[in-house]
């Protein structure tokens, strides 16, 4: 199949970057608040590269922005990627550094017979957040915190449209990371 990073069937290797568009708008020294819908701000797109050589589909159809403010990484089964994500200026390709990126992984789960787990592994961040009713388990290693998948699901479940109707089951599967620099 044909996806944004590349053209291939599951289990071999694309392309090392994929750039979602329009991902928000940052304030400006003209216009401070942005989400206020009085002024636009800095546009920017979000570019996830993958850090080394090798990055394996599961689905790369699958890839790319979905619904409402959802972008999608398929990664194949017992494969790893290490991914780097950038905020870039949508005029002019140059870096962009946020204050504050609030980064939100949703549908962690395993499968039936737990031979495949999804799990985030994340550092330099300043928080993160579950809801009460999480099935994500947390541990911390040196500067590395895993975020992984507990409990068995159906990996082919939908995601919700926008973060906004995640229903209380994808929210439970779901990890939301702070940084803040």
């Amino acid at each position: 199949g044909r996806g944004p990073w590349g053209v291939g069937e599951s289990g071999k290797n694309f392309d090392n970057s994929l750039e979602f568009r329009n991902v928000a708008q940052l304030p400006t020294l003209s216009c401070l608040a942005p989400d206020s819908g009085t002024c636009a701000g800095r546009v920017v797109n979000l570019r996830v590269e993958v850090i080394g050589d090798v990055y394996k589909a599961c689905n790369v159809q699958t890839n790319g922005r979905h619904g409402h403010n959802f972008g999608e990484i398929s990664v194949g089964p017992s494969s790893i990627v290490q991914l780097r994500f950038r905020l870039l200026d949508a005029l002019t390709g140059e870096d962009v550094r946020a204050n504050k990126l609030m980064l939100k992984f949703f549908s962690l789960t395993q499968d039936q017979g737990g031979l495949s787990q999804m799990q985030v592994v994340a550092k330099g961040f300043k928080d993160y957040f579950l809801t009460k009713d999480t099935s994500v388990a947390v541990a911390s290693a040196e500067e590395f915190t895993t975020f992984a998948a507990s409990n068995h699901a159906d990996n082919a479940a939908p995601l919700p449209e926008s973060p906004s109707s995640a229903s209380a089951v994808d929210e439970s599967r779901s990890i939301a990371i702070l940084f803040d620099y």
